[in-house]
C-alpha cells in the first residue's frame, strides 16, 4: 500500500484530521507544479553559488512537493540545488559525489524500517560529517519514536509528515541552513585557528633552536676568548712583569726621560690587559654567567684607590682628580667587582676626554638615603644625538674624533650591564664642548 496515502494534507496550513482525509494537494498546487519549466527546473537544480539540499525520500511526490514548497527560496542570497536520492544506498552515493550538502530532509522507512536512521549512523560516523543538518520527517512515527530518536541519534529535527507545513518547511529550512553557515564559520575560523597555532608552535622550535645555537655559539665565543686572554694576557703579564724588575735593577741608573718611557709602557701595557678583561667580563655579563658576591664596600676607599692607578696619566695630561664625600657613609652591600668597574670605567673616560680643567668624584646621599656618585669632567662632551647611543658595544662618537681618546666602546656597555645587575641608576648629563656628568645611584 502506497505510503503516501498515510499522508494527506502533507504541506497544507493546518494539519487535518483523519476524518477530513483529502486529496494531497490542491488542484491550485498540482497546477502550479506542474507548471515549472524545463529551464526553471535546470535552474533550481544546477544554479552556482546555492545551498545544496538532499531530499531523501522513497515517494516521488514528495520530492515534487518539497522543490514546490521552497521554490523561490533564498538565504543570504542564494538559492537550492535539490539532490534526490530515494533510498538510503543512493544517498550514500550523493554524499560521497557531491560534498558540502548543508540539509537533509530524510525519511525514516524506506527499504528497511529503519534505513533513514541508518544513514543518520553513516553520516555521523564513517563520514564524520557533524555540519550537514538532517530533519528526519516519517509518516510513520511507529517505527521511530521521536524521544528514543532524538536520544539515540545525531539529528537536529523530528517531524511528522502531517506536521510539516509549507511555511514550518521554509522555516525549518532557514533555521537548518542558518546553523550549517554558523557551524561551517566556526570551522574555517578553528581551521585558521589551528594553522595559525601549528605556525606558532613552528616558530617557538625555531626560536628554541636559534636560542640553542645562540647559546652555543656563544659558549663558543667564551671558550675563543678565554684562549685569547691566556695567549695575549700571559704575555703581557710577562713582559709588564719583567719590564718592573728591569726598572728596579736599573732605577738610580736611568735619567727622568727613561724613568717616562717605563711609566708609559707599564700603563700602556695594563690598557691592553684592561681591554681584554672588558671583552672577557662583558661576553660573561651577557651569557649570564656573572654571579654577584654582595659584600659591604666602601666607595670612597674604591674611588682614592682608582685615582692613584691613574696617577700617571694624570700627570701627564696636567690635570687632577678631585675626590668630594659629603656623607659620613659611604658603605654600601654591593658587588665590589662590578661596583669598581663601573667607577673605574667612568672615572677612565672623564680623563680620557678631558684636556684642561679638571675631573671631581662627589658622593653624596638623597633625600632616599640612597648613596648617589657623580663623576664630571670638563672634557669634550657628547652630542645630543649620541647619547642615546652611548650604552651600546662597540660605538663611538665619530665626530672631531681625536685618536688619542682611542678605547673599543665597550666600557660604557659594561657599565650599564653591571649596573642592571646591582640595581643602580645611571644616567647622563652632557653638552658638546662643556663636559658631562654621570650620575650612578644605589636603589636597591
Amino acid at each position: 500500500m502506497s505510503k503516501l496515502k498515510n499522508f494527506e494534507n502533507l504541506f497544507a496550513d493546518e494539519p487535518i484530521s483523519e476524518n477530513d482525509k483529502q486529496k494531497l494537494f490542491s488542484e491550485e498546487e498540482e497546477k502550479e507544479k506542474k507548471s515549472v519549466s524545463q529551464e526553471e527546473e535546470a535552474e533550481l537544480t544546477v544554479s552556482p553559488d546555492c545551498w545544496k539540499v538532499l531530499v531523501v525520500d522513497d515517494e516521488e511526490d514528495i520530492h515534487a512537493v518539497t522543490r514546490t514548497a521552497l521554490k523561490g527560496f533564498t538565504y543570504h542570497g542564494k538559492g537550492i540545488e535539490f539532490y534526490d536520492a530515494y533510498t538510503a544506498k543512493e544517498a550514500e552515493k550523493i554524499l560521497k559525489e557531491h560534498p558540502g550538502i548543508a540539509l537533509i530532509l530524510l525519511d525514516v522507512v524506506m527499504e528497511t524500517n529503519q534505513a533513514g536512521l541508518d544513514l543518520v549512523k553513516y553520516i555521523r560516523g564513517k563520514m564524520n560529517n557533524q555540519f550537514t543538518r538532517i530533519i528526519l520527517r516519517t509518516g510513520q512515527p511507529g517505527y521511530a519514536p521521536e524521544r528514543e530518536v532524538i536520544v539515540s541519534y545525531e539529528i537536529d529535527d523530528y517531524k511528522t509528515k502531517t506536521e510539516l507545513t509549507s511555511a514550518k518547511l521554509f522555516t525549518v529550512a532557514l533555521a537548518s541552513l542558518r546553523a550549517y553557515e554558523t557551524l561551517k564559520g566556526v570551522d574555517a575560523i578553528n581551521i585558521r585557528l589551528q594553522m595559525q597555532l601549528k605556525d606558532w608552535i613552528r616558530k617557538e622550535k625555531d626560536l628554541i633552536l636559534a636560542k640553542e645555537k645562540a647559546e652555543q655559539n656563544e659558549r663558543i665565543k667564551m671558550e675563543f676568548i678565554e684562549q685569547l686572554t691566556e695567549q695575549i694576557k700571559g704575555p703581557i703579564d710577562i713582559i709588564l712583569d719583567s719590564t718592573l724588575e728591569i726598572r728596579n735593577e736599573i732605577n738610580h741608573k736611568i735619567s727622568e726621560d727613561i724613568q717616562v718611557m717605563f711609566d708609559k709602557m707599564t700603563y700602556t701595557g695594563k690598557r691592553i690587559v684592561r681591554a681584554i678583561q672588558l671583552i672577557l667580563d662583558l661576553s660573561e655579563v651577557n651569557s649570564g654567567n656573572y654571579n654577584l658576591k654582595p659584600r659591604m664596600v666602601d666607595i670612597k676607599g674604591v674611588c682614592e684607590e682608582l685615582i692613584n692607578e691613574q696617577a700617571f696619566r694624570l700627570t701627564e695630561k696636567s690635570i687632577k682628580v678631585v675626590l668630594n664625600s659629603e656623607t659620613k657613609k659611604p658603605l654600601v652591600k654591593t658587588d665590589e667587582y662590578s661596583i669598581r668597574q663601573v667607577l673605574n670605567n667612568l672615572t677612565d673616560n672623564a680623563i680620557k676626554f678631558t684636556n684642561k680643567g679638571n675631573v671631581e668624584i662627589n658622593l653624596s646621599r638623597n633625600n632616599n638615603d640612597e648613596l648617589k656618585i657623580e663623576i664630571s669632567d670638563t672634557g669634550v662632551g657628547i652630542g645630543r644625538d649620541f647619547i642615546p647611543e652611548i650604552f651600546k658595544p662597540f660605538t663611538r662618537e665619530t665626530e672631531d674624533f681625536d685618536h688619542k681618546h682611542n678605547g673599543i666602546g665597550l666600557g660604557l656597555a659594561l657599565t650599564k650591564a653591571y649596573c642592571k645587575l646591582n640595581k643602580l641608576d645611571i644616567s647622563v648629563e652632557s653638552r658638546k664642548g662643556r663636559g658631562s656628568v654621570f650620575r650612578v645611584v644605589f636603589t636597591g
